[in-house]
């Protein structure tokens, strides 16, 4: 989409009658209420397992903070590696190719948010995919 920067969209989901549009209004409000001021359009399926999540904020960023340790505070490239390395089912080249970045620059990233998080990420996608959706979706 190329919107004007003024233009900001929060998108519910698609549901039946009118007890749908009523549900997907509240999924546009929950999605509005995480948006960021450089977010321009953003649809509730981005933000759902955040939404559902964030909804004790403390627990949420303790939750965040035990997970990822010192990734939370690590350069965005590195947490972006690993959401992408997730998003293509933990396989490196995949990740290296949506990133446009040679394979051993992934790897090296990988290796290096690895290191920064207690426990590793080997056999720790669901914990460390939903703090990474807390922290980049974080409830205000």
């Amino acid at each position: 989409w190329d919107l004007p920067a003024t233009v900001r969209a929060a998108v519910g989901t698609t549901r039946a009658g009118v007890e749908g549009f009523r549900q997907s209004h509240l999924d546009a409000v929950a999605t509005r209420e995480l948006m960021g001021p450089g977010d321009q359009l953003v649809a509730f399926q981005e933000v759902q397992a955040a939404s559902l999540a964030g909804v004790d904020v403390d627990r949420a960023g303790d939750f965040v903070e035990r997970v990822l340790g010192p990734l939370a505070e690590a350069p965005e490239e590195l947490r972006q590696t690993v959401r992408t390395w997730l998003a293509n089912d933990c396989n490196v080249a995949a990740t290296a190719r949506a990133l446009h970045v040679h394979r051993n620059t992934a790897v090296n990233r990988l290796d290096t948010a690895a290191a920064l998080v207690p426990g590793g990420l080997s056999g720790r996608a669901v914990d460390v995919g939903l703090a990474l959706e807390l922290l980049r979706w974080p409830a205000t």
